[in-house]
């Protein structure tokens, strides 16, 4: 049971990082998020202005990057 918990939440993962990758610098997305929908964080106004469409506080896209730099 386990292992099949782990390996459902490693799909959702990589599903996860593939559609924010994926989408990280759409434009056609304009809208930024107010708060980042990983963690509820705020996401500041600068960041959100500079990266049209933006939807990760810089602490959970850096996170993400490592993430995926590592696999």
């Amino acid at each position: 049971m386990a292992d099949e918990l782990d390996r459902d939440q490693e799909i959702y993962d990589r599903d996860l990082e593939f559609l924010i990758e994926k989408n990280r610098f759409r434009t056609d997305s304009a809208t930024s998020l107010l708060y980042c929908h990983l963690c509820g964080e705020p996401i500041p106004e600068k960041r959100r202005k500079t990266l049209p469409g933006i939807k990760t506080c810089t602490d959970c896209q850096e996170d993400i990057e490592r993430r995926l730099k590592n696999k």
